[in-house]
């Protein structure tokens, strides 16, 4: 399949100054997003990509068609209003964590106010992450709990890549929930969205069964990430699999100590998205062991009654 497939355009729409320049956005984001596919692409045919870059370059293609059929409607004033708060409070919180001015970008056109809405009523949240590499010595002012130490270790002797230390770059939407103190297995997530997809899934054999079939504890990393389990969670949170992982461990780190301290508070763990070695993934959370700056590692395919997850929810920039 030839590169310049992969180009796509935004027709052309009536002449309203609303819908031009929601045209105009799209339009923009649809030239960024193929400058990123020629960024991973560049001379390579498809053929000749990585299984990864394969992967992320039909996941950007996706993006680039939502956006071309995306509603032109304009938005209702106040999902206008809320996203251009939302906007200004990111900036005013990142700028704060980081002691600089940082540029926090417009809320992803893609997402519409039913989402929004949903996500609200159900404790999930949009972050800005600015793409920050968090070196060894990196002090800043809301960097109340660094990362874990071993982090650099791993770094250095190659058993995690270098960007384990290294936020995303762009809008991420996250489980905000406080995760539970542990209970012999019994503990859950309150209020928890996914409590019946966990049960569905492990009901069905996807999941490991477990004593409470709706519980996010005692699952596999190597469970969670089957394209059948991701398909259903994404469905349940109104977003496509592919934006579905776990927050990495910088990622915790990050929004726990800018908006969540709470987090590590809990002496449960929870699974995050770093590869570790082969076979394993990080993992952590424990306030017995460091709290927001804990990461540990598991074998991908153990399952723990004290260990859990929180999904995170990634918009491409």
């Amino acid at each position: 399949m030839p590169k310049e497939q992969f180009e796509m355009t935004i027709p052309p729409t009536p002449d309203s100054a609303d819908v031009a320049e929601i045209r105009k956005e799209q339009k923009q984001r649809a030239s960024e997003l193929n400058s990123e596919i020629k960024n991973i692409q560049g001379e390579k045919s498809l053929e000749d990509l990585s299984i990864d870059e394969l992967r992320k370059v039909l996941a950007l293609y996706e993006d680039i068609k939502n956006i071309a059929t995306a509603e032109t409607v304009p938005s209702t004033p106040e999902f206008a209003q809320a996203k251009l708060e939302l906007q200004k409070s990111e900036t005013e919180a990142v700028s704060k964590y980081f002691g600089k001015k940082i540029e926090v970008l417009p809320v992803p056109t893609q997402i519409t106010v039913e989402q929004f809405e949903f996500w609200k009523q159900n404790q999930f949240e949009l972050h800005y992450c600015p793409g920050t590499e968090i070196k060894e010595d990196s002090k800043f002012p809301g960097m109340k709990k660094g990362l874990d130490e071993d982090i650099y270790k791993r770094i250095k002797d190659g058993s995690i890549t270098p960007d384990s230390a290294t936020l995303p770059k762009g809008w991420i939407l996250i489980d905000a929930r406080p995760k539970p103190n542990y209970d012999n297995g019994d503990q859950m997530y309150e209020n928890d969205i996914l409590e019946e997809v966990m049960e569905k899934l492990r009901i069905a054999g996807q999941i490991e069964d477990f004593k409470h079939k709706g519980s996010r504890f005692n699952c596999s990393w190597d469970e969670l990430d089957k394209e059948i389990v991701k398909k259903a969670v994404a469905e349940v949170l109104k977003v496509r699999p592919e934006q579905l992982e776990m927050p990495s461990a910088a990622l915790f780190n990050y929004i726990g100590n800018k908006t969540h301290s709470e987090w590590g508070k809990t002496d449960t763990w929870e699974w995050f998205q770093d590869k570790f070695k082969s076979g394993y993934r990080l993992d952590g959370g424990d306030s017995d062991d460091g709290g927001l700056s804990d990461a540990g590692y598991a074998s991908s395919g153990d399952r723990y009654d004290y260990l859990g997850f929180r999904p995170s929810v990634r918009f491409s920039v």
